[in-house]
């Protein structure tokens, strides 16, 4: 198999190049990639490489206590105990503040209550007005009642009004009883 005959060979990978092999290793003469080991190439690896394993291996020592550990770790427990308080604080004056909120959205949605205030409302000052001036409120009755005698004056001059012109043109109507 070549790049300009990609058809079927006979080599597969382990047959060609070089091995990866422990260092000190004896390799086959005719290999191209690695020169000749020397006698005693092999103990030689072998014991540095016990060696290298030895001084790479990782135990973590235990933690030393330090002195301060202690009093930093209450005071940490101190201030989480008051963000607990302030926020447990805060959550309830948010629920305070909500409540009456509802409570203000409840009264606005009572239209009947809001009527029998503003009604109550508009009572006493018309009673306090009557109290500190009496003669206002005579002059303001006496005028109501001048215009309802004037409005039913107008109204019944335009019924017979009505009732002339119907006498005149010659036509009855019938009313409805």
């Amino acid at each position: 198999m070549s790049e300009t005959n990609p058809g079927f060979s006979e080599m597969h990978a382990g047959d060609v190049g070089a091995r990866r092999t422990t260092v000190g290793t004896p390799t086959e003469g005719d290999s191209i990639n690695v020169p000749p080991t020397r006698p005693g190439a092999a103990d030689n690896a072998r014991r540095a490489e016990a060696a290298r394993r030895a001084h790479e291996t990782f135990a973590p020592e235990p933690p030393v206590p330090a002195e301060r550990t202690e009093a930093v770790q209450r005071q940490w427990r101190a201030q989480e105990r008051a963000r607990e308080d302030d926020l447990r604080q805060e959550i309830r004056q948010t629920r305070r503040e909500l409540g009456e909120t509802v409570s203000a959205l409840a009264e606005k949605a009572d239209v009947k209550a809001r009527a029998v205030h503003a009604a109550e409302t508009a009572g006493h000052r018309v009673a306090e007005t009557a109290r500190k001036r009496p003669v206002l409120l005579l002059v303001l009755g006496a005028g109501a009642v001048l215009a309802f005698v004037a409005l039913r004056q107008v109204r019944l001059r335009k019924t017979d009004t009505h009732r002339k012109t119907r006498f005149r043109t010659g036509r009855r109507f019938k009313t409805a009883k």
